[in-house]
């Protein structure tokens, strides 16, 4: 469900933005297709590699994954008794 959220929402702000900036499909101009190309294309790489920093520095190491996992199984064990 969030998956298709985002996707609506991803919709919904790019195809007004699109227009915004000049596109029109019946008589594309070179400002138009540049939005275009911008919005659907350079916009989506910088939020994904902005995605990859904060990814690559996050502190998560084998250790302490298998540390968190154990903490979760106690909790979920002790919520059956």
């Amino acid at each position: 469900m969030s998956t298709k959220f985002a996707l609506a929402l991803a919709v919904g702000l790019a195809l007004p933005a699109v227009e915004i900036f000049g596109f029109d499909p019946e008589a594309p101009s070179e400002a138009g297709k540049t939005a275009l190309k911008v919005i659907y294309a350079w916009v989506p790489a910088v939020i994904k590699l902005l995605a990859v920093a904060v990814v690559w520095n996050f502190p998560l190491t084998k250790n302490r994954q298998a540390a968190i996992r154990r903490r979760l199984r106690r909790a979920w064990s002790n919520e059956g008794q």
